[in-house]
């Protein structure tokens, strides 16, 4: 019979004792995790060029919007999710600007996802560009070869994304892009699509950087705009917003993207005529720079919103 001499042993039990509390800490980590609350969690992610939004349904249906220039949302995602994760349920695209684009296919290649959303008309549809971003049409590739589906949406098209219980539900509607025969578009106001996520009483628009000519659009076309939260990717200045749109919307608070430094750039004539601010409506302390304050949490019930700094 094999004997272990007292010696060896008091050098192998630190080493059982080390692996037993690693074993122990993954239980309750994944313990912890299974027992996560059922809320809406949706997550604005400030990266160092361009932004992402990540949601976490109550039943942890997993939804990725745009996702940069670079692998920076990789680090993101997994401070998000638990480690052991390896699937996203759904990527939507918003526009086909790379700084929307090359961090996905990062995602792809790394994670498995189960459904690609694409706005359904582009720039080329109209001859007002010779060819799409050669790095979102990689992106189309790779997810093609890896059998991913490819949805086209449009204004008026709902996406579900969470079946909560027999009468509770986590949903996308679909605000824009339109068909051409409804919108005349430019390269300055392309397609971009811009939704509403709707979760019991409460709602979140995701506007993008949608130009005022847009979101006038939107405000004249849409029948429901009404969000506790509304999310720009763009700075929230005077130039950037219409006020017809934010009449309608009627947001408590306000996310958007400003660097540090940044200037309006002045006209070539000043203008006498002051511009009411859109944003008059909304107090200081309920708009949230990610520039300035990081990673937020905007966490529902299906009742009320927090917004929490992380």
């Amino acid at each position: 019979m094999l004997k272990i001499s007292r010696k060896k042993i008091k050098k192998i039990l630190p080493v059982v004792f080390f692996c037993l509390v690693v074993v122990l800490g993954v239980l309750v980590y994944v313990w912890l995790e299974n027992r996560r609350p059922p809320v809406l969690e949706v997550y604005v992610m400030s990266l160092k060029s361009g932004q992402s939004v990540f949601i976490r349904t109550p039943n942890d249906k997993r939804i990725l919007i745009d996702g940069g220039t670079n692998s920076e949302i990789i680090r993101y995602i997994s401070s998000i999710l638990p480690f052991y994760a390896r699937n996203i349920d759904k990527i939507i695209v918003t526009t086909a600007d790379s700084n929307h684009v090359t961090g996905l296919i990062d995602v792809i290649n790394r994670y498995f996802v189960g459904e690609v959303i694409v706005p359904g008309v582009s720039l080329e549809d109209f001859e007002l560009a010779s060819s799409s971003d050669q790095i979102y049409q990689t992106f189309i590739d790779i997810a093609n070869k890896a059998k991913i589906p490819i949805r086209k949406v449009l204004a008026g098209d709902m996406i579900s994304l969470d079946n909560v219980s027999a009468t509770s539900s986590v949903k996308l509607d679909v605000l824009f892009p339109v068909a051409s025969s409804s919108f005349i578009y430019s390269k300055a106001s392309g397609p971009e699509l811009v939704a509403k996520i709707s979760y019991g009483s409460t709602s979140i628009m995701l506007a993008g950087d949608v130009t005022p000519k847009i979101q006038k659009f939107i405000a004249s076309s849409s029948p429901d705009l009404k969000s506790e939260v509304l999310i720009f990717s763009q700075n929230a200045i005077t130039n950037n917003i219409a006020a017809t749109f934010m009449t309608v919307a009627e947001p408590d608070q306000l996310v958007y993207s400003k660097s540090k430094g940044t200037t309006v750039k002045m006209a070539a004539k000043v203008s006498t005529k002051i511009k009411p601010d859109p944003l008059a409506g909304i107090p200081e302390d309920q708009r949230f720079n990610i520039r300035e304050v990081g990673e937020l949490r905007i966490v529902s019930d299906g009742k009320s919103i927090e917004i929490i700094k992380q």
